[in-house]
């Protein structure tokens, strides 16, 4: 088990160090920069030693995995420990950053890159007309999984054993039991309303995100933008239908002979493809489609207008003047939201009443 868990985390691992090799070529560490700089040797050379450091730290914490006592996996022990070790580990990996991001600001001030650069902003008039994602229709197939799941489980109360399972581990074996009632009975199939509500805003916010054009390359800019919307979208349509059919088959696995073989095979796979699916759009697109191979018309007489301000941390969004809610993150894949506006403290709120809530029906 301990083995399975180190190398579950991998793919993780994996996103934390080359994480600066994923981001937009017009940002570094959080700090904006003139495209022809990232291929900079320097720049180079500060990757390259942010990925070492951080190789080492994720070899840590994987050795740290492989060879914990079998008793740390226990019931009891496991809901601490390894929820320890994982903020513990991120916690490490943001000092990391914020090294790499102050180095990153002292350069940018003494080089005076954008001296002799003219500062734009570029806005597309006519890229909402695009299509960005695909159809929300698709979550229908998830919304109708969850119904079915909901009505078989009312009809099927008597066949459930007075102990449901309601935590998995990741070879699909139940961790926590709880005592069955109508409605504890119903715990994962609101869990599958609620990812699917989660999957179906995030497909929502990806086409109506701010659009981020660069002024020195607006049409190469452009056109990888709408790709990276439009691969992240079909991610999260996969993601939700294949979600929500493992909580189906959680719900009802103690009532298939074998039933639990074929669950942890499910388990095994589609846990595998989701965290395949992660690693194959971030290395093939990247941050906004940065990675995505089309003409450069670079034009070096012009720089995206300088907002680090407005980025604390280089980190976290904080403008009350800009009227979007959500953007592109600077450091790391997706995309994050705009601290200055009141909205986005109520969403964030909202957002984590639900999860405790979910959390305690599971208790």
């Amino acid at each position: 088990m301990n083995a399975i868990l180190a190398i579950t985390f991998i793919p993780l691992f994996i996103v934390f160090i080359f994480t600066p090799y994923l981001t937009r070529k017009t940002e570094s560490f959080g700090v904006s920069i003139p495209e022809e700089i990232y291929a900079s040797t320097e720049l180079k050379q500060l990757r390259k030693q942010y990925a070492i450091t951080t190789t080492i730290v994720s070899m840590i914490v994987f050795l740290i995995f492989f060879f914990s006592p079998t008793s740390m996996m226990e019931e009891k022990k496991v809901g601490i420990f390894l929820p320890t070790v994982i903020i513990g580990y991120i916690i490490i990996e943001f000092f990391i950053y914020l090294y790499f991001h102050r180095t990153m600001k002292l350069k940018k001030q003494t080089a005076n890159w954008t001296n002799e650069k003219t500062e734009k902003i570029l806005i597309h008039t006519k890229f909402r007309n695009q299509q960005l994602r695909y159809s929300h229709k698709w979550f229908i197939i998830p919304f109708i999984i969850s119904i079915v799941t909901i009505t078989l489980s009312y009809f099927w109360y008597d066949q459930f054993p007075d102990q449901l399972p309601i935590n998995f581990d990741f070879l699909g074996e139940a961790t926590n039991f709880i005592s069955k009632s109508y409605l504890s009975i119903l715990a994962l199939p609101l869990s599958q309303f609620f990812l699917t509500g989660l999957f179906f805003a995030i497909n929502v916010l990806i086409g109506n995100v701010k659009q981020q054009i660069s002024a020195e390359n607006p049409n190469k800019s452009l056109q990888q933008n709408v790709v990276f919307r439009k691969r992240w979208s079909s991610y999260m349509i996969i993601s939700s239908i294949l979600l929500t059919i493992w909580l189906s088959m959680a719900q009802f696995i103690l009532l298939i002979p074998e039933g639990q073989l074929l669950f942890t095979i499910a388990s095994i796979t589609i846990q595998g493809l989701l965290l395949l699916g992660v690693i194959y759009l971030a290395f093939s697109t990247g941050q906004g489609g940065s990675r995505v191979k089309f003409p450069d018309e670079r034009n070096e007489q012009v720089i995206d207008r300088d907002n680090d301000k407005y980025w604390k941390l280089g980190q976290f969004y904080v403008n009350k003047n800009d009227p979007a809610l959500f953007l592109e993150k600077r450091f790391g894949i997706g995309w994050t939201i705009n601290l200055g506006k009141p909205l986005s403290w109520i969403i964030i709120f909202i957002t984590l009443l639900v999860v405790f809530g979910l959390i305690l029906l599971t208790r």
